[in-house]
Order: structure tokens, then sequence, then C-alpha cells
């Protein structure tokens, strides 16, 4: 299917992530730091999810929605090894959802009273507001259709809400974190799309949930720098790809040079 610029409120996940649909953040900070060949190549195979990606999409849907999350998920012992035939059984025994070992059940819960505890965190889930809807809009200068998908919406305060799980929710060593993953490019791609679809949503903060004890929540947002800096890469990621589409040549990492090596500035 493909969907038009628009705001969209039920479009299912697995038709969001369709190449179809648009280009994501994801995308675009994949094509800064790998080649367009390399992107091509991962955009175009499917992908697995890792153990990690399905601990962060079941706080995900718990923290935002409950009453999915028992839907979609039950506790499964945690001496059952995934993969093997008992596994297979005890899935099938509960309604083919998705099991979660009991201390990453236990965990998820944790994370969830957390912020339950947290007066701000409270107050930004609780408020009212769209949970996991889908913005797409088409970017005037390179006429490629974007898209993007807020886990939580406050109508309230006027804020787009990025649930996080981290090891290491520490201001300093978050901050790292975050501008390796280019969390400024989601900052700055999803208030492009709010504009570009008239929504009354200009800000964005961050819920940062530590995944170990004693699960901390740690609010964020960037500053005007790092929102300029966001800005710019989105646009320069749109400006390669363009390119790369309307010649259909997508560079390796070098293909006509020789790379000079040096030794990194550490090195003694």
């Amino acid at each position: 299917m493909i969907y038009k610029p628009g705001y969209y409120l039920d479009m299912p996940m697995s038709e969001y992530h369709k190449s179809t649909t648009g280009v994501s953040k994801s995308n675009l900070s994949k094509l800064l730091t790998h080649s367009p060949k390399n992107f091509r190549h991962w955009r175009d195979k499917s992908s697995k999810s890792s153990i990690a990606m399905e601990f962060g999409t079941a706080a995900h849907t718990l923290i935002l929605e409950p009453e999915v999350f028992y839907k979609e998920y039950f506790m499964a012992p945690q001496d059952v090894r995934r993969n093997t035939k008992a596994w297979k059984e005890l899935v099938g025994a509960h309604g083919n959802r998705e099991g979660i070992k009991e201390n990453d059940w236990n965990s998820l819960h944790k994370i969830r009273e957390s912020i339950e505890n947290h007066k701000f965190g409270k107050r930004l889930i609780d408020g009212k507001g769209a949970v996991e809807s889908s913005g797409v809009w088409v970017d005037e200068e390179t006429g490629i259709t974007c898209k993007c998908r807020p886990d939580k919406l406050n109508d309230s305060m006027g804020s787009i809400v990025d649930v996080k799980t981290a090891r290491d929710i520490r201001p300093v060593n978050f901050m790292y974190d975050s501008a390796k993953l280019k969390y400024h490019m989601s900052t700055a791609m999803t208030l492009a799309g709010m504009k570009a679809l008239d929504l009354p949503y200009d800000h964005y903060i961050f819920l940062v949930i530590e995944k170990d004890p004693p699960h901390e929540v740690v609010i964020y947002t960037h500053d005007i720098k790092a929102y300029r800096q966001g800005r710019e890469e989105v646009e320069l990621a749109l400006k390669i790809l363009k390119e790369c589409q309307d010649t259909d040549i997508w560079p390796g990492y070098a293909e006509e040079e020789i790379i000079e090596l040096f030794l990194p500035k550490y090195y003694k």
C-alpha cells in the first residue's frame, strides 16, 4: 500500500517500515555513517530483530500501551531456551503471543514503575495525545517522501516524546551515545515533519530510562546548536539520496582511490 502525505493514527508498524512509505531518520543516518552502496544493501534486505531491540520494543509497548502489552506478550520461565521445541510449545499455549523471560519481564515492570514514580515522566506519558502515530510528507527541496513515527505526542505540552532505554543515562555519557546514534537527526526530522503537516508540536523530548536497577529516569532535550546540526545532516542525507536515486549510482566507500591510514590521536 502506498501512503499519501498526511498524518496517520492507525498505520501498522509493518507498513511504516516498508521503503515504499518513505525515508525515515534511521534511513538517513545510515546513509551518512555508511556508503550509499552499503546503505542500499541494508535497506533492501530483510532485517532481523536483536534481543536488545525486542526488549526496547516491549518496553515501549508496556510504557505507552499497557493494555496492548498484555495482549501481545506473556511471561516465560527463565530456564526455557528460545528456538527449542519447548519454547514453541509454550508460545502456542499462549495464543502465539511473544514470550518474555521472567527476568526481563520483571525488569520491564520495574521500568514502568519508575516512570510512574517520576512526576515529569508520568505527565509526559499520561498526558492526552496519540501513541505510535505516523507522519508522511514530501521534502520541498528534493521531492523525496519522508516519514516519522513519534512514540508519544503530548497535546497539552505541544511535545513529541521519544522513549529510550539505555545502559548508561548519565548526562555526559548519554550525550556521547546520543551523538553517535544521531538522535539530533531524530529531533530535526520529526520537527520538520510536524511543521510540514501543520501539527502543533514544536518541542522534542527524550524520556530515557535506565535498563538496569535502579531504573532511573532522566528527561533530555537538544539545545539549538544540536537541532541545527541535525537539520543540516538531514538535508545533506536527502541530497545524497536524491543524487543516488536520480543517477542509479550507489558508490562504495572508495572505489577509485587509495586511502592513507593515520594512527589515532590516542595511540602513543
